[in-house]
């Protein structure tokens, strides 16, 4: 999926080593709190926790070339992106690969089930069991716990 591996690209060429270990690491301990992305926008906002909250936009996520994609934080570190933003893309790209997923198995699904249905009812019907939801470590700084719920529309 070229989405993926542009937004890879995309902040390894824009963060320095350091931020990219950094911006993986945030990821990791569940710093990544909400990912709102809206596809037919192609664009949204990740909220992100490291001592404050900062909120993240991304715009052009899903592109053909990872020099489309735009990222802003509202931290105030300058220098290419930062940590935020590595965590979110990080965060936007695990989103991407659930609902990859369960496209795949609704595919799957209506190749099988074609002739039970109308499409818009088996689509209807198919979607519904594709409940998605990432479970996220506990954040080693917060004893809260985080669970994050996808839902394809």
């Amino acid at each position: 999926m070229y989405w993926l591996e542009n937004i890879d690209k995309y902040i390894e060429h824009y963060a320095t080593p350091a931020i990219q270990q950094r911006g993986k690491t945030l990821f990791n301990i569940g710093a990544v709190r909400s990912i709102d992305y809206d596809t037919s926008e192609n664009k949204g906002t990740a909220e992100v926790s490291s001592g404050e909250q900062f909120t993240v936009s991304i715009n052009q996520g899903v592109s053909q070339d990872f020099r489309n994609i735009h990222t802003e934080c509202t931290c105030d570190f300058s220098g290419g992106i930062c940590k935020h933003q590595v965590a979110a893309l990080h965060g936007l790209k695990k989103k991407f690969q659930y609902n990859s997923a369960a496209i795949i198995n609704i595919i799957n699904q209506s190749n099988t089930l074609h002739n039970s249905s109308s499409e818009f009812e088996l689509t209807e019907d198919l979607i519904s069991k594709y409940q998605l939801e990432a479970q996220y470590p506990t954040p080693v700084r917060d004893s809260t716990e985080m669970k994050i719920s996808y839902k394809i529309l």
